[in-house]
């Protein structure tokens, strides 16, 4: 049996739109999305401050991770996943949040796309 690894922002979850659907409201800022390079954010307006201001509130307020968008093929990619779970393969679920309560947040906007026992 496999292990599979996914990655949850930017392969099943469309970060980049919640990203800049928040500084949008925070600050007035449009970036660009996709982002053009990895240090978009302060290429494209935000200061560096601002960019703390950001992810400062995204820690506090976490469970706003759960209003993260799907990608338009998240749930095809996801029906795949139970398949592949379903066969005995272990699936494991990647990211990188640096946040309170990283996994419960991130199982839970899983479940509510449909993945079945989300790791």
């Amino acid at each position: 049996m496999a292990r599979i690894g996914i990655d949850v922002d930017g392969v099943l979850a469309d970060f980049a739109t919640f990203y800049t659907d928040l500084t949008r409201t925070l600050f007035g800022i449009s970036l660009p999305n996709p982002p053009p390079t990895w240090t978009w954010n302060t290429d494209f307006g935000l200061t560096s401050r601002m960019a703390q201001q950001v992810e400062r509130y995204i820690k506090g307020q976490a469970k706003s991770l759960l209003n993260v968008p799907a990608y338009a093929y998240t749930h095809e990619l996801i029906a795949k996943m139970n398949a592949w779970r379903d066969a005995g393969h272990d699936i494991y679920c990647i990211t990188a949040r640096n946040i309170p309560r990283a996994k419960w947040i991130t199982e839970k906007w899983l479940t509510g796309q449909g993945l079945t026992l989300p790791t």
